[in-house]
């Protein structure tokens, strides 16, 4: 199983965005094969950003937005990754080994959903983001691939 992070979804969503063609296929691929897994703060990330208009040019609405998660959180080849209170404490205990600061918590929470899931793959477009966790996840761009 791979987690997607929310950039790949909002691509895939954003048909002014240049992956968005790219991102649906590769969606789709990891759905069909080896099942995907979302965790619940990236689904938060992409309503927010999703239904932004002034970050899209062609964003959606609310209820669509809402109908998107709702197809992903009924399908069950895919995961959805809830946040616990032990991965909360787990994250938070190590927020000064992995120097996490301001809005890097998001990214330091879906690893740690990862790594409590046994999930050890990540595709994500930023990459940077998550190497600090190369130890437990492998961080693969598929865009570049």
């Amino acid at each position: 199983m791979i987690c997607i992070d929310s950039n790949l979804l909002i691509y895939a969503f954003n048909l002014s965005s240049e992956f968005h063609q790219n991102s649906i296929k590769i969606l789709n691929d990891v759905v069909s094969s080896e099942g995907m897994a979302i965790c619940d703060i990236s689904l938060i990330e992409f309503f927010q950003v999703i239904t932004d208009k002034r970050r899209l040019d062609k964003s959606l609405t609310n209820q669509e937005a809402k109908e998107v998660i709702e197809r992903i959180s009924h399908n069950e080849r895919i995961k959805i990754l809830s946040m616990t209170n032990i991965i909360l404490e787990k994250a938070f205990s190590a927020v000064t080994e992995y120097d996490i600061e301001k809005y890097g918590i998001y990214d330091h929470i879906i690893a740690f959903c990862s790594l409590e899931n046994h999930i050890k793959t990540i595709y994500t477009a930023n990459t940077e983001d998550f190497l600090r966790y190369s130890s437990f996840l492998q961080v693969i761009n598929p865009l570049k691939i």
